[in-house]
Order: structure tokens, then C-alpha cells, then sequence
């Protein structure tokens, strides 16, 4: 089953106007934006990029993009969850390479403070997860004409309390989406389930997809989408949307004429332990000449770099050896990691 979501327009995710591009959000804006955040697990902070920064990285982002035909085969991201048919299920029928990460460069002069150090998301990000959030990655989602619908999935695995969320229960992370074209019903805005961040009863996520899975079975879709329905926002280019990790999110099928593409950071909790540890502390290389760029006084970055020039484009480009990897490393020598921990504990059964 795929649930149909309900008629262009019909919205119940928040937006908060971001007064000055670039800027921080005022102390009532970044309550209230936290506030949605935290509730329905997507917040969308309009206008928060200035339009010359987004045309400068979109122009070079297209570029890139009019280089790639949807068969390719050596980019990452390739989506194991696409389905064909309206009666399709996640894994069945997968149309191959559907969402990509056609990656933004990593270096100069396309890297920009108001876009991967936003001043108001990354401060809503910091509110919500706690102190010292971690920048795990730098990419983008594209969707290409002719692209199937996606299953629906949360990004880190069921079920999603208490094993997925920090030491201190807050969200183990974030994913900042930035469109670099408007988003659309037609070119398939993401589908979303509302406050489904919090859906913690195993009832509900049947017995098809306990562990580590992190698709919500067609019981599961149904019996939320009755408590709030699913919806697909439509954000602007200049717009930032926070989503919850937790959240259930598919994409939808691209029925334009041209390619869609949003960039992807994912922030993830200083204290988070969990099954993700080892996909989340990845991170993502950068060219050399771009490390005076990689800082901020908020965002920890998760980062490596490369000598000039960097093959940015290439596969397996998010697993290089960054300082939290090493440090994750270690904490595995020491068996201080969730999977180690819970071996321990089924041993002891």
C-alpha cells in the first residue's frame, strides 16, 4: 500500500519567517521554530538563505548535474527503497539510482558560511539536540525526471525510543534540506508524516520491522496516517527544512522535466549512542585549500581532507578516516559502543 497524501496545498508544517538572510533567527523566532521542530519533527525557516549565495552554488550545482544521466553508476546514494506502482512496497520492483547525492564541492569559491553554517539553522539544530552538534555530512538528494516513488522510512532505524535517542532523550540528529529549485507537487516535494518522530509503540511498528529496520510497515503507515495525515510541504529555494531523523519521509515520484535537487547536512547529538554510530561518525571529505572554511562556534564538523584537486563526485567518497571516526575507533577498542554494549547484554541472558 502507498498512502495517497492529501491535495497540493494542504500543509500543517510550520513555517518561520527568517527576517534577515544569512541571520539568526530573533529569541521568540527560535522558540517557536524549535517548538515545531520538537513537536511535528520538521520545521521549515523561509527565506534563510540570501539569493545570490543559492544562485552562485546552483549555477555550478546544475552544471554538475547536466554531466549525470539517471543510469550512472559510480555515484553514491543510489536509493534502495524506490518502489514502481501504486501498489509497489519498499524493496520490490527497485528503480535504480532515482536519488542521488550529485555532491556540492567541497572548496573554494563555492563553499558559503550563510549555507553549511547558517546562523538560524544552525542554531535551532543546537536547541534542539543539545550542545556541540556534530556536521556528519555534506551532499545533496537529487530526484530525476522519471523517478519512481520512494518507500517511506525514518532515517535511523526502529524502534525509535530509548535506543535511538541520546543519553539525555533528546533526538539523536537532524538533516537541514536546502532546495536549489522550488519544490513542487509535481517535482516531488517529500512526503512526510507529521509528529511520526515520536511514534514509540512497538504495536504499532509491526513485527515486519523490528531491530534495525527503519521502514514502517503498511499497518504502521495506516495507523498514522489516521491519528495525521501524510503531506507533502513545498519549501522555496532560499528556504531551509530541519527534519527529525525519526521522522517518516518518503520521496515522490519527479514528474517535471527537470532534475530536483536539495542539499543534505546531517547533524547529529554529541552524546548520541546508538546502532547509527558507525554510519553517522562517517563524515566527509573536503579539498585541502577549503580547511580554513571548515569552523564554527556552534557545529563540531566531522571532516577530512584531500589534496587539490578533489574528485568530489566519486563513490565512497563519506567514509574517510575523520577524527570522530578515529575517536569512534577507538571507543570500539574499548567496547564503549552501543552494539558492543548490547552484545555484552544479550550475552549475559
Amino acid at each position: 500500500m502507498v498512502v495517497v497524501p492529501p491535495p497540493s496545498g494542504a500543509q500543517s508544517i510550520q513555517t518561520v519567517v527568517v527576517p534577515v538572510p544569512g541571520e539568526r533567527l530573533p529569541p521568540d523566532r527560535l522558540q517557536l521554530a524549535t517548538e515545531a521542530l520538537r513537536a511535528d519533527g520538521m520545521v521549515i525557516l523561509a527565506g534563510a538563505i540570501p539569493m545570490d549565495v543559492l544562485d552562485s552554488l546552483s549555477a555550478k550545482m546544475n552544471e554538475d548535474m547536466l554531466q549525470v544521466s539517471v543510469n550512472d553508476g559510480d555515484l553514491d546514494f543510489g536509493d534502495s527503497n524506490a518502489v514502481i506502482g501504486e501498489e509497489g512496497k519498499a524493496g520490490e520492483e527497485r528503480k535504480p539510482r532515482d536519488f542521488r547525492g550529485i555532491r556540492p564541492p567541497p572548496l573554494h569559491p563555492h563553499l558559503h558560511r550563510e549555507v553549511v553554517y547558517n546562523a538560524a539553522a544552525v542554531r535551532v539544530s543546537a536547541a534542539l539536540l543539545g550542545p556541540e552538534p556534530t556536521l556528519m555530512t555534506y551532499a545533496t538528494n537529487s530526484s530525476f525526471p522519471g523517478s519512481a516513488q520512494q518507500g517511506v522510512h525514518a532515517d535511523c532505524p526502529f524502534p525509535a525510543h530509548p535506543d535511538h535517542t541520546t543519553t539525555n532523550g533528546r533526538s539523536p540528529g537532524v538533516v537541514l534540506n536546502i532546495p536549489l529549485h522550488d519544490f513542487t507537487i509535481e517535482n516531488g516535494a517529500t512526503l512526510v508524516y507529521p509528529g511520526s518522530h515520536l511514534n514509540v509503540d512497538p504495536v504499532v511498528i509491526a513485527s515486519d520491522n523490528v531491530g534495525d529496520s527503519n521502514a514502517p510497515s503498511d499497518a504502521a503507515l495506516a495507523a498514522r496516517h489516521a491519528v495525521r495525515p501524510a503531506e507533502q510541504p513545498c519549501p522555496k529555494r532560499g528556504d531551509i527544512v530541519i527534519r527529525d531523523l525519526r521522522l517518516w519521509h518518503g520521496g515522490m515520484p519527479n514528474r517535471s522535466d527537470h532534475p530536483r535537487a536539495m542539499l543534505a547536512m546531517v547533524h547529529v547529538a554529541a552524546d548520541y549512542r546508538g546502532p547509527r554510530e558507525l554510519h553517522y561518525f562517517w563524515g566527509f571529505e573536503a579539498e585541502e585549500t577549503s580547511r580554513d572554511f571548515w569552523h564554527d562556534s556552534i557545529l563540531r564538523t566531522s571532516v577530512a581532507f584531500l589534496p587539490a584537486p578533489i574528485a568530489y563526485q566519486s563513490g565512497g567518497h563519506s567514509k574517510p578516516r575523520t577524527p570522530l571516526q578515529l575517536a569512534y575507533e577507538h571507543r570500539v577498542e574499548t567496547g564503549d559502543t552501543y552494539i558492543l554494549q548490547q552484545q555484552q547484554q544479550q550475552a549475559k541472558i
